[in-house]
């Protein structure tokens, strides 16, 4: 059968403290529970508060703590036709708490119930908020969106939600509170079918430029199927080498390991990886009196505890390392690599990839409206996007996105527009089998925000 929407929540809960969010009438067992939590925070680097026990995080559909702004979904699956009531904590720091809930049924019966999920912030609300493009594997499959925006109103201020090339979705609510400065907080779904292609996630709000925050995901009725990442270390500090230890058993051998670093520095400063294969060369950005630097590597998981050092070549003033392990792609085994760069507005052909089920591209660019836009003349190829920054208070910093073509074999092109500034694009061509009962078409899929 396919997933539906069989309730959600009467009203929005707001608050600043603990808010109890009752199961909404009429769900059953097996149903999955999902809240849309909503965050106004007094800094942007308090981390985000535990999920309630017996709930789990969206993958990738959630902010990391680099905004005051932020909008998660959490997941939990019923099992019984009572539920009790949840007890959602906004942590610390916080002066605007507001969550409402959303049942579906229909979903994956066993683990996770959902295939990917995405995120994105805007602050330019004019022309839509977007999140941007994912595709579906299988029939019965739904997409679900959520929006919020500071606003010290009651009244709804979304409109237009759509997913580009497939259609216009159906809001489920979008409610607002005068609660802590106010929000509103909205929420639409659309069902989707095998190969369908969802350019972007779109709502518009009758508030215009104003802060703003979205999340999407898509639940399947099947097996989740496709190639995923999980992020498994991370460390930062302000000297030359930083580590990451990916602590024993958090991959699973063999495994492909992908290593992020970006890094200020003052001169010209190369990154050079131990225990990882660096793709490409460094990659930098000028803003002021600072420089800022990327680099992307790559290594095998054994499975035991395991180091890789990001080490720069002169002195630097922040320094950022993260290491995530690809899921859901047995065997994976990278083919080929490169670096691609640019400046200002235009478009870029990468090189030819070899024969091979997967290719990630990362853009490095420097600038707070660039934007990636992915164009794939090749019969039956689709693409995923991904996007987000490593943020220092008050610094211009590298947005990182990436896109997966299906079984490239010929040249990918990608046009740059927004603001004008240097940028590069490092590709990596992988090889893989893909688990999951999935059933789509994609021999591997690649959605991720946690870059």
């Amino acid at each position: 059968m396919p997933v539906e929407v069989v309730a959600s929540s009467a009203s929005l809960l707001s608050g600043t403290g603990n808010l109890t969010l009752p199961w909404p009438s009429g769900h059953q067992a097996g149903d999955i529970g999902v809240i849309v939590q909503h965050l106004t925070m007094t800094t942007a680097t308090t981390a985000w508060p535990a999920a309630p026990a017996g709930w789990e995080v969206i993958e990738n559909a959630f902010n990391k703590p680099t905004t005051t702004v932020r909008t998660r979904l959490l997941w939990s699956r019923a099992t019984s036709s009572s539920e009790a009531s949840v007890s959602v904590m906004p942590g610390t720091g916080v002066s605007l708490h507001a969550v409402r809930m959303v049942v579906l049924r229909g979903c994956y019966a066993e683990g996770t119930p959902f295939e990917m999920g995405g995120r994105n912030q805007n602050q330019g609300l004019g022309g839509g908020t977007k999140i941007n493009g994912i595709d579906c594997h299988q029939d019965g499959s739904l997409a679900i969106l959520a929006a919020s925006q500071v606003y010290d109103s009651t009244a709804a201020i979304f409109s237009n939600w759509t997913a580009e090339n497939v259609g216009a979705m159906t809001e489920l609510f979008d409610s607002g509170t005068t609660t802590g400065g106010g929000c509103c907080l909205g929420c639409a779904t659309l069902p989707l079918t095998k190969d369908d292609i969802c350019g972007q996630f779109i709502m518009d709000s009758s508030q215009g430029n104003a802060y703003s925050y979205a999340v999407a995901a898509v639940a399947t009725p099947g097996a989740p199927n496709g190639m995923n990442l999980e992020e498994v270390a991370s460390s930062s500090g302000s000297t030359t080498g930083v580590s990451v230890t990916i602590p024993a058993g958090a991959c699973d051998p063999g495994d492909l390991i992908i290593v992020k670093s970006t890094m200020i520095g003052t001169a010209s400063r190369t990154v050079s990886y131990t225990g990882a294969t660096a793709v490409g060369t460094t990659q930098s950005y000028t803003s002021g009196t600072n420089t800022y630097y990327h680099r992307i590597g790559y290594a095998t998981a054994t499975g035991s505890s395991q180091g890789i050092t990001s080490t720069a070549s002169g002195t630097v003033s922040s320094h950022i390392v993260t290491a995530y392990r690809v899921k859901n792609l047995k065997d994976a085994e990278v083919v080929a690599s490169n670096t691609v760069t640019g400046s200002s507005t235009g478009t870029v052909a990468l090189p030819a990839q070899p024969a091979c089920n997967c290719a990630v591209h990362f853009l490095g660019i420097g600038g707070g409206n660039n934007q990636l836009s992915g164009v794939n003349a090749q019969p039956g190829h689709v693409s995923d996007q991904l996007t987000n920054a490593d943020n220092w208070t008050g610094q211009v910093s590298f947005f990182v996105k990436g896109q997966l073509s299906r079984a490239p074999t010929a040249n990918q092109e990608f046009s740059v527009t927004g603001d004008s500034g240097t940028w590069a694009v490092h590709s990596i061509a992988i090889n893989g089998t893909p688990v999951g009962g999935g059933g789509g078409s994609s021999p591997a899929m690649f959605w991720s925000n946690n870059f």
